[in-house]
């Protein structure tokens, strides 16, 4: 494949070819357009043949290095040497794609300039240098010849030899006098050397063209013997600088017998590209015969870059003091910043301040560690070809100890680690890593949000020494000066970058935030976008996807349109089906109808009959949005409600396709069978019951008709006759899975049915419309109204010490039963079945996320944590890899007795619709081994937490009935947990 840009383009000019810098990746489809530039450094250079330059040009972009192979002629002018960095304008380029490789940092193209080129030099003795092969476009384009620094001699004495004004020009093509021979110290000893027929002064050196080949090659001397060459130096070194100095001018007078001005080669030289310092001619003088320009001209230096990489500055940047910071600082303690530029692949133990320009989600890696990755810049790096450094940082147990630093943030990084992966990557680890983010308004450490983590801790188990990941500086110390500065420099950066229009960064084409209407699997990168939606409806198929609808309110003539009772007419062009797998299905499985969510890396695709679907299999990065909190830092959500409410304005009554019945009280339901709609706190959901899904809701309103009581458990203790047990079908059962018990639910078309006279009433709720909302509206009149019988109730127990007389009439009743004491279950032999009462005062795994351990059927050993399968047994098929409880509870009776035991047996009744996995990967099973579980604990997982910060926290979990089998175990005897009786 052989693209080249357009040769016979109109010239322009060469400062034009560097005002675009293009992304590499965007040479592989390459077209004709040959505008723009590449950065680089040269890595390896080939002797030149066939009159090319042939070269391995190393790129860094998006923190990944690159290799490639670069093609230009061999004339006059053009040299590289290794490590220097230049930039290769792409006009009349030719891009050949070459085969995939294994070798490092291998990139599969050739660019080929076989007509000319235009390339800078960036570094090196040639910096500032822009060399144009185009000007001519012939073989003799440009022709240095002899380069002469003029001397600090002539400099400073050329001014006290008189010679008649000579007006200048912009660009000169000045004849001198062929060579002529000086004369040494000595004079029995002379040495000839030629002279050149043109010398112009740029940037302080000059720039000399020599004569014909045949005028040389007539005066050319002898070479002198080794013996002269010793007389001849030292002659020199005793010369003075008089003698020198006349020797010089007469060297750079004109005489009459010249060559042509036509006749000699010309220099094309571009005055704007010249970086002179202000006050300096940007013109070229003839140094004959204006030796006030030629004194001028010798002290003009040409700039190079600083130690730690800073680009040669612009005149903006040059007039803007912020923008000449240098990068790096050391404390008066001792500690050292270093430059970014200056990180070098096993360098520990380093301190770096830098600007955040990107920040990527915290995510969990294989070993089970928080990782956050950012990239910063400073000054010495942003203008570079590396331009940012990547950041990872770790933690092993606290996600609110790693970085929490934003775009455009000033982060100070302790300790950190260089390593090579994916290019130069500063690593922070879990124990090392200190950080702190500067506040340019405060000037002082913004407050970390420490959240449940500890501000300290003793790390390996207690064993080790104390660590805190927050770094706290001293006030007005060099660090917070150094970030004052370069909040600055930061500022100015960005300022003068909006400004200079010349300044084009082009990324390369990543997933963008799309709208539903703007999906299309054409649409780059294959396909692939990301979308803020409004959840419709979801269907979970057991054998395969979890088919979710979802919508933003604009239409796509390309989608399906759904026709179900769920969906209103007027959203058939709207909705999207998307196909949830693997992972994602997950978190399908936890999404709602009503609800907002950010969906990333989301594929559109067309199906079998030519419509745009979804499909999803990475969680990664998929959020639910509040649309109660932060509005103004979510505007994606906030443009899509306002879609939804524009949406909702001008489409007539919607309500003519559901009838909602009216709100009601429980204390005003009457009748056999009632429909109403009302307004409730969720108590408890039972979703594992062989029965079906049940929720426990109330208003705190008092009915007869209720059961007086529905569980021992605590959450319904005082709440006779105000409970309603509700039994979900269909959809609703899915819908309730993501509720938690205390929120406010909007019910619609409850139907309450009366049992017999000793059953009370129930309630049921189906079909496939969505009849429960969670609500958090707290201004609505039907919330004050839930509120104010809240407080209503808990007064009437104040009063009348109702709590206490609950627990009294739970332990009469045990007694009345028949229930044995822990110390009787002691006392008796096994095997035999308790019923006792009692309450849990621990657990144990300390976490209940580790209640699930690994175990190998065949060899009868755990794996190691990090390993899904026995390494043992080579089970790769994970055939006799099982998962099973390891769960214990120490329970404590009324008189004090204790005693711990196992809920991991297959007559545990409490878990046997469970199934035992891996709890920190599954998190749907963790949601509804909790719901089993939080009735029995309390608030001992709260306990935990507080105990692990080295506090205390009063135990409160409440006294129920369980059922207790005894059993041996050799020479031992051991008890399981049964079940728990609600009677």
């Amino acid at each position: 494949m052989n693209l080249q840009g357009g040769r016979n383009s109109p010239c322009l000019h060469s400062q034009d070819c560097f005002s675009r810098k293009r992304n590499l990746k965007e040479l592989l489809h390459f077209t004709d357009d040959d505008s723009g530039y590449i950065e680089g450094k040269v890595f390896m250079i080939w002797p030149p043949r066939n009159r090319l330059h042939r070269l391995n040009l190393e790129v860094v972009e998006d923190s990944a290095l690159y290799r490639f192979e670069v093609e230009v002629p061999h004339k006059d002018g053009i040299t590289f040497r290794p490590h220097e960095r230049v930039s290769l304008a792409l006009k009349g380029v030719r891009v050949d794609q070459r085969k995939a490789s294994s070798a490092p940092h291998y990139f599969p193209i050739v660019l080929r300039f076989p007509d000319g080129v235009v390339l800078k030099y960036l570094s090196g003795a040639n910096a500032g240098r822009v060399v144009d092969s185009w000007e001519g476009n012939t073989d003799e384009w440009y022709n240095p010849g002899m380069a002469h620094t003029v001397s600090d001699a002539i400099a400073t004495d050329a001014s006290k030899i008189q010679h008649d004004p000579v007006p200048t020009v912009a660009h000169p093509c000045i004849p001198l006098p062929p060579r002529r021979d000086l004369t040494s110290h000595d004079e029995g000893t002379k040495a000839e050397r030629p002279l050149p027929s043109s010398i112009a002064v740029v940037d302080g050196t000059a720039v000399a063209q020599s004569v014909g080949p045949a005028q040389q090659h007539s005066n050319r001397p002898g070479r002198l013997s080794k013996r002269q060459r010793k007389k001849r130096k030292l002659h020199k070194e005793e010369s003075t600088p008089t003698n020198q100095l006349a020797n010089d001018t007469d060297r750079l007078r004109p005489a009459d017998d010249v060559t042509p001005c036509h006749e000699q080669p010309q220099i094309t030289i571009h005055s704007s590209l010249i970086d002179v310092p202000h006050g300096h001619p940007t013109h070229l003088q003839l140094d004959g015969q204006a030796s006030a320009a030629v004194q001028e001209g010798s002290r003009i230096d040409v700039s190079r870059e600083s130690n730690h990489g800073n680009a040669i500055p612009t005149s903006e940047e040059a007039s803007v003091p912020a923008l000449r910071l240098k990068a790096g600082v050391r404390t008066q303690r001792g500690d050292v910043f270093t430059a970014l530029s200056d990180l070098q692949r096993g360098h520990a133990m380093i301190n770096v301040i830098g600007i955040v320009t990107l920040v990527n989600l915290e995510k969990k890696t294989k070993t089970n560690e928080w990782c956050r990755s950012f990239t910063l810049v400073d000054p010495s790096i942003v203008d570079s070809p590396r331009q940012s450094i990547r950041v990872n940082c770790f933690q092993k147990k606290y996600l609110e100890w790693l970085p929490q630093v934003q775009k455009d943030d000033i982060v100070i990084l302790r300790k950190l680690k260089v390593v090579e992966f994916n290019g130069l990557t500063a690593t922070g680890y879990s124990d090392k890593l200190r950080w702190a983010v500067y506040d340019p308004l405060e000037h002082s450490i913004r407050p970390p949000n420490k959240g449940s983590a500890p501000e300290k801790e003793v790390i390996d188990e207690g064993m080790g020494y104390e660590f805190s990941p927050y770094w706290e500086p001293f006030q007005d110390s060099e660090e917070l000066e150094y970030c004052r500065q370069i909040g600055e420099w930061w500022k100015a950066k960005l300022e003068l970058e909006g400004q200079n229009v010349s300044i084009v960064r082009c990324s390369g084409t990543g997933k963008q935030h799309l709208l539903i209407s703007e999906a299309s699997p054409d649409h780059p990168p294959k396909g692939f976008f990301n979308c803020t939606i409004e959840v419709l409806q979801k269907f979970d198929n057991p054998c395969g996807a979890t088919i979710v609808y979802v919508t933003d309110y604009t239409e796509n003539a390309s989608v399906h349109p759904v026709q179900a009772t769920w969906c209103p007419p007027e959203l058939h062009g709207r909705v999207l089906q998307c196909s949830m797998w693997d992972n994602a299905r997950n978190i399908a499985k936890m999404m709602n109808p009503g609800e907002y969510w950010y969906l990333h890396n989301i594929r559109a695709r067309w199906n079998l009959n030519q419509y745009i679907e979804g499909t999803m299999q990475l969680a990664e990065k998929v959020t639910q949005l509040d649309q109660t909190k932060q509005l103004e830092a979510q505007p994606h959500l906030r443009a899509l409600l306002a879609r939804k409410n524009e949406f909702e304005s001008s489409v007539p009554s919607r309500s003519a396709s559901l009838h909602i019945f009216p709100e009601m009280l429980f204390q005003d339901v009457e009748g056999s069978t009632s429909f109403l709609s009302c307004v409730v706190e969720l108590l408890h959901s039972d979703l594992s019951s062989r029965n079906g899904h049940f929720i426990y809701v109330t208003d705190y309103t008092f009915n007869p008709n209720l059961p007086a009581t529905v569980s021992t458990a605590d959450w319904a203790h005082n709440l006779e006759h105000r409970v309603l047990k509700i039994k979900l079908d269909d959809v609703q059962a899915n819908n309730s899975l993501g509720l938690m018990p205390g929120s406010m639910l909007i019910i619609h078309n409850l139907r309450v049915k009366h049992l017999d006279a000793s059953g009370g009433i129930h309630g049921c709720l189906g079909g496939e419309d969505t009849l429960i909302l969670s609500s958090h509206d707290l201004s609505s009149h039907s919330a004050q109204t839930l509120q104010r019988n809240k407080e209503r109730w808990k007064r009437e127990n104040t009063l009348n010490g109702s709590h206490e007389e609950a627990h009294g009439l739970l332990r009469q009743s045990s007694k009345n039963l028949g229930n044995t004491t822990l110390q009787e279950v002691l006392a008796r032999p096994a095997p035999d079945v308790f019923r006792v009462l009692a309450r849990a005062m621990d657990f144990f795994p300390f976490s209940l996320e580790d209640a699930c351990v690994l175990r190998c059927t065949r060899c009868e050993t755990s794996p190691p944590p990090s390993f899904k399968r026995c390494p043992r047994c080579d089970d790769m098929m994970e055939t006799h890899s099982k998962w099973f409880y390891c769960l214990y509870l120490q329970l404590q009776d009324e008189k004090g007795d204790e005693l711990i035991v196992s809920l991991s047996g297959k007559e545990c009744l409490l878990l046997q619709d469970v199934d035992p996995t891996d709890f920190r990967c599954d998190r749907m099973a963790f949601h509804r081994f909790l719901t089993k579980l939080d009735p029995i604990l309390g608030n001992l997982r709260d306990v935990h937490v507080a105990w692990s910060r080295n506090e205390y926290k009063a135990i409160e979990s409440p006294l129920m009935l369980f059922t207790i089998e005894s059993w041996n175990v050799g020479d031992e005897r051991g008890y399981s947990l049964n079940c728990i009786s609600t009677d």
